[in-house]
């Protein structure tokens, strides 16, 4: 439902935010084993990774439906913005994470 929300809102074809998700959440769930033995490094790159592909397969995608060429130009922006933003949000989130999944203490 959130893919094809946001395939609504952005006014692009519907249906390829929601197959770029399944496509990523796969992807996640076949190397999360492996990535829960890594380090920050290595998730940072298995992402920066996922993010590009994502970002060109929806280039792709859309300029085969459109049955034109797009500019390349804001795919690699989404994908570099994603991969730039990973580090900041990941600590920030992690910590909210850590905070709000401690056990309540009784006094």
């Amino acid at each position: 439902m959130i893919g094809l929300l946001a395939d609504l809102l952005g006014l692009g074809p519907v249906g390829i935010q929601a197959l770029l998700l399944l496509v990523v959440q796969a992807a996640a769930l076949r190397g999360r084993r492996t990535l829960t033995r890594t380090g920050f490094t290595g998730v940072w790159f298995a992402f920066s990774a996922l993010a590009g592909g994502a970002a060109a397969l929806r280039w792709l995608l859309t300029a085969l439906l459109s049955w034109e060429v797009l500019p390349v130009w804001p795919a690699i922006t989404t994908a570099l913005l994603a991969i730039g933003l990973y580090p900041a949000l990941a600590l920030g989130l992690g910590r909210l994470h850590r905070l709000l999944g401690e056990p309540v203490r009784n006094a």
